[in-house]
C-alpha cells in the first residue's frame, strides 16, 4: 500500500536497539542514586558499550574488574563526580548485568511488517558472556552480532559500506603519495573486518549451540554473503599490498640519501603492509573454515531431521485404539506399567553429559581421537579422586560403627578406642588428620542428622559422582550396606561442656631397612572433645 514502508520492519530492528537500552535505563533509574542526570546515565552505558566493542575487535579479555577500572577514570575525568571504588563496581555491574545483559533474558521487540501484514518479533542479546580464558572463576564479555550492530550503526553507516570507503580512501591516499591518510584508513579497516570476522564466528557459535535458532534464510544472508564479501574484499587488499610494495620500492630506488621525509612515508608503508598482510590472514583463514562449516551445517540439519521424522509412540493411536477394538489387548498392558514399577531405581547423574554435544549416534560413528597421555592423565585423576572418597567412607564406617554400638559416647571415646588398633584399623579412621578434620566438621556443623529423612531425600534426588566429600552420601552408603535392619533414627553432635582436648597424630610408615631413621614429619589434629549419640 505504502512503498515507503517496505522493510519498516527491518528498520525497526536497527532503532530497537538503542531504544531498548534507553527504556531499560529509564525504569530501573538506579544510576540516579550516584548522582547521574537521564544524559549522563545514557552516556555512561554507551562509553561502556565503547570499551567491550575494542576489547572485542582485539580479541582481548573484558572482565568486570576490567570495565570497573575503566569506568572509574571515565567518572573521575569526564563527569566530575567522586565515587568510592566499590560503588563504581556496583555501577558496572548494574550496567552489565541489569541493562546490557537484560539480567540474562534477551531483549524483545514487535512490530509490522507492512508488505505481508504480519507482526514480526525480534529476540536478542546486546552482550555474553563466557568463563575468562585466564581464570575460569571470572567471566569475560563480549558484543553479540546485535551490539556490533548497534554501536557500528551509529556512525550511519552499514558495515559493508564503510569498508568500501575505507578501501576507496586508501587506494586514493596511495596514488597521491598521502600515506598518513592511508595509515588511518587501513587502521579503520582493520578494525571493521576484525568486527566482520566476530559476527561470523558468532554466527557459528550460535548455529553448533542450537541449529534450531537459525533458519535458512538467515544463514544465507549472515554467513555465506559475508563470506563472499570477505572473499571479494581480500582479493582487493592483495592488489592493494602489490600498490604499497611498489612504492616502497619507488622510494627505496633512489640512490641519493634517504631524506626524512621518505623516512617517515616508508615506515606508514610498512605499517600499511603489515595491516594489509594480518587482514588478509585472518580472512584467509575464515575462508579456508567455511567450508568446513558449510557441511557441518548441513550434517546438522540431515541428523535434526532424522531426529524429528524418527517414528515415535503415539498413545493414542499406539495404545489406546487398539484396546478399544479389541479389550482382549488388555491383557498385554502391564508390559507398559511394569518399568514403572522397578525398586531402587540408581538417581546418579554425570552433570557433565548434559554439556556434551547433542547429535544422533550411528555405528559408523568413529570415535574421538584421544592422546595417550591425556587418558592416563584423566584415570589417574579418576583413581585418586576413588581413593579419597573410599578413605572417607573409611572413616564414617569407623565412627558410625562405634557411635551404634555404644549408644551415647564422645570423640575422645573414640581416638583412645582406635589408638591400641594395629596401623591398618587406626589408618581406617585416619588416613589423614586432614581428612578425620573434614568428617569431623561437617558433623559438627550439622550438630543433628534426620536419619529417616536423609534417606528418603536421597532417594528423591541425583548424585554428583564427582563431589569429593559428600556427607549423606557416604552415611547412606553405610547405613545401606550394614543397618538397614537397626537404622538409627537421629544422630546428634554437640560440643562437650568440660574443658577437654583431643589430640590425634597420624601414624608413619617407616622403613625398617634404613638404618639411621634422622627425622620425618607427623601431621597432628587437636580440637575440643565432641559428644556423639544416637536415638
Amino acid at each position: 500500500m505504502y512503498d515507503f514502508l517496505n522493510n519498516f520492519h527491518k528498520r525497526m530492528e536497527k532503532l530497537s536497539y538503542s531504544f531498548l537500552i534507553d527504556n531499560k535505563i529509564s525504569v530501573t533509574g538506579q544510576l540516579k542514586n550516584y548522582g547521574f542526570s537521564t544524559n549522563e546515565q545514557i552516556n555512561l552505558v554507551y562509553v561502556l558499550m565503547c570499551f567491550v566493542l575494542d576489547k572485542s575487535l582485539k580479541d582481548e579479555e573484558c572482565t568486570l574488574d576490567n570495565m570497573s577500572n575503566y569506568l572509574d577514570k571515565i567518572i573521575l575525568n569526564y563527569f566530575d563526580k567522586d565515587i568510592k571504588e566499590e560503588e563504581v563496581r556496583e555501577i558496572t555491574r548494574f550496567i552489565i548485568y541489569r541493562v546490557l545483559r537484560n539480567e540474562g533474558k534477551p531483549f524483545i521487540f514487535n512490530t509490522l511488517n507492512y508488505s505481508n501484514d504480519e507482526r514480526v518479533v525480534y529476540e536478542y542479546h546486546l552482550l555474553q558472556q563466557k568463563p575468562s580464558r585466564d581464570n575460569k572463576n571470572k567471566s569475560t564479555f563480549y558484543l553479540t552480532q546485535e551490539g556490533y550492530r548497534l554501536l557500528l550503526g551509529s556512525l550511519e553507516i552499514d558495515e559493508k559500506m564503510q569498508i568500501d570507503i575505507n578501501q576507496m580512501i586508501l587506494e586514493l591516499s596511495l596514488k597521491r603519495k598521502n600515506f598518513s591518510q592511508g595509515l588511518t584508513a587501513i587502521e579503520n579497516l582493520n578494525n571493521l573486518i576484525r568486527s566482520q570476522i566476530s559476527v561470523i564466528n558468532n554466527f557459528i557459535y550460535r548455529t553448533r549451540e542450537n541449529i534450531f535458532s537459525i533458519n535458512q534464510e538467515e544463514f544465507q544472508n549472515n554467513f555465506l554473503k559475508n563470506i563472499e564479501v570477505l572473499k571479494e574484499q581480500n582479493d582487493r587488499f592483495e592488489e592493494l599490498k602489490q600498490v604499497v610494495i611498489l612504492e616502497e620500492e619507488r622510494l627505496m630506488s633512489n640512490n641519493d640519501k634517504v631524506i626524512d621525509e621518505n623516512l617517515e612515508s616508508l615506515r606508514q608503508l610498512g605499517r600499511i603492509k603489515e595491516l594489509l598482510i594480518s587482514i588478509s590472514q585472518k580472512s584467509g583463514s575464515l575462508i579456508s573454515k567455511h567450508f568446513q562449516f558449510k557441511d557441518e551445517y548441513k550434517n546438522a540439519l540431515e541428523e535434526a531431521s532424522y531426529y524429528y521424522s524418527n517414528k515415535r509412540i503415539n498413545i493414542k493411536e499406539d495404545i489406546l485404539k487398539p484396546i478399544e477394538e479389541d479389550a482382549m489387548a488388555l491383557d498385554n498392558i502391564y508390559k507398559i506399567f511394569n518399568p514403572l514399577f522397578i525398586p531402587k531405581i540408581k538417581k546418579k547423574f554425570n552433570i557433565n553429559k548434559i554439556f556434551e554435544e547433542q547429535k544422533i549416534y550411528s555405528s559408523e560413528d568413529e570415535e574421538d581421537e584421544v592422546e595417550i597421555d591425556e587418558i592416563k592423565e584423566e584415570q589417574e585423576l579418576i583413581n585418586n579422586l576413588i581413593r579419597r572418597k573410599e578413605e572417607y567412607q573409611g572413616i564414617i564406617s569407623c565412627m558410625l560403627g562405634f557411635i551404634i554400638d555404644k549408644k551415647n559416647t564422645d570423640f575422645r571415646a573414640l581416638a583412645d578406642y582406635y589408638s591400641n588398633k594395629n596401623d591398618e584399623e587406626f589408618k581406617k579412621l585416619v588416613p589423614t588428620v586432614r581428612q578425620l578434620s573434614e568428617i569431623v566438621i561437617e558433623f559438627l556443623r550439622l550438630g543433628e542428622i534426620d536419619i529417616e529423612e536423609m534417606m528418603n531425600e536421597y532417594e528423591e534426588s541425583y548424585i554428583n559422582e564427582e563431589i569429593e566429600l559428600d556427607l549423606r552420601q557416604l552415611l547412606v552408603n553405610e547405613i545401606n550396606e550394614k543397618y538397614r535392619f537397626r537404622m538409627p533414627k537421629k544422630l546428634k553432635f554437640y560440643r562437650s561442656d568440660e574443658i577437654d582436648i583431643v589430640e590425634v597424630k597420624e601414624r608413619v610408615h617407616i622403613d625398617k631397612n634404613i638404618e639411621s631413621f634422622e627425622f620425618t614429619t607427623i601431621e597432628t589434629v587437636r580440637c575440643p572433645n565432641f559428644i556423639m549419640h544416637m536415638e
